[in-house]
């Protein structure tokens, strides 16, 4: 669910008749693609596994598809993007300093930063499927560090596990213009 939620979110905080510099960040085989190509001039997706990207690649949304780190992003991903996303991207890493600072980089001056990942107590901590869960106190910290302003921290349920939602964060965080 986490593409949809995301894309629900953006909805809230950008021009609907507007088209958008997007950066699919851990794309996998497109699903976030899907969600965001309607309001996309531009979308690029990055992912670890070229495998994934052939996946992706078939849908024939996207403009570029690079395979690279989300943490150290190559530069054919450079930017400047006006969104970047991460959905179900952020329970793989445990601490966000390399990746807030990497996505930063790379957007406009007000981009968005959107993302899920699990709720957590401390800072990080691995759950017990090996995903990483993120505490608000941690998001909230990253945010003001990295020049984000938060735009929108809400519960929610990105997806079930043996029938039993998963209690996650949905976050926008908009660049502040530097």
């Amino acid at each position: 669910a986490a593409p949809g939620i995301l894309r629900d979110l953006a909805g809230f905080l950008i021009d609907p008749a507007g088209r958008f510099e997007v950066l699919d960040l851990g794309c996998g085989t497109g699903l976030s693609g899907v969600a965001f190509k309607p309001i996309a001039k531009r979308l690029v997706g990055v992912d670890l596994s070229p495998r994934m990207l052939e996946q992706a690649q078939a849908l024939k949304i996207y403009d570029a598809l690079v395979v690279g780190d989300v943490e150290n992003l190559p530069d054919a991903a450079r930017g400047p993007f006006d969104i970047a996303g991460a959905a179900d991207v952020l329970v793989y890493l445990g601490a966000l300093e390399a990746l807030f600072a990497s996505v930063r980089a790379r957007l406009k001056g007000d981009g968005l930063w959107l993302f899920t990942t699990e709720r957590g107590e401390r800072d990080f901590e691995r759950g017990p499927k090996r995903r990483y869960r993120h505490s608000e106190i941690y998001l909230r910290a990253l945010a003001d560090v990295h020049g984000f302003d938060v735009a929108s921290l809400v519960e929610c349920v990105t997806r079930y596990e043996a029938g039993e939602p998963v209690a996650s964060w949905a976050a926008a965080f908009r660049a502040r213009g530097w």
